[in-house]
Parts: C-alpha cells; sequence; structure tokens
C-alpha cells in the first residue's frame, strides 16, 4: 500500500510539472519577443533581417 502512495505522489508530481513546462516557456518566448520588436526597431537592414527571423522563430516556437 504504501509504496502505491508513493507511486501515486511521483505521477502527480510528474504531471505537474508537466503542466507547467509551458507556461513557463510561453513566458520566455514573450520577453524574447518583446526585446526583439524593440530591437528591430532601433537596427539597420542588415541587423533587421537577423532579428525578424529571431521573431518568427519564437513565434513558432510559442506554445499555445
Amino acid at each position: 500500500m504504501e509504496e502505491q502512495i508513493r507511486q501515486t505522489a511521483k505521477m502527480e508530481a510528474i504531471g505537474q510539472l508537466a503542466a507547467a513546462w509551458p507556461t513557463t516557456v510561453n513566458n520566455l518566448l514573450t520577453v524574447i519577443l518583446g526585446y526583439g520588436q524593440i530591437l528591430q526597431e532601433t537596427v539597420g537592414a542588415t541587423e533587421k533581417e537577423y532579428v525578424t527571423e529571431i521573431l518568427k522563430s519564437s513565434d513558432r516556437a510559442g506554445v499555445r
């Protein structure tokens, strides 16, 4: 019985972790996108292309 309780607790912890990571990733991507948009407005034409690719990739990586 104790082993079953331990196993249930482990599975619950794994479930909580699995549920929390998309929020964490989205929070990080939101920061990247925000700063990327600011950066895009302040750089030259060549750099703007690089920043645009970063923004596109960050947007595609978003967990929704």
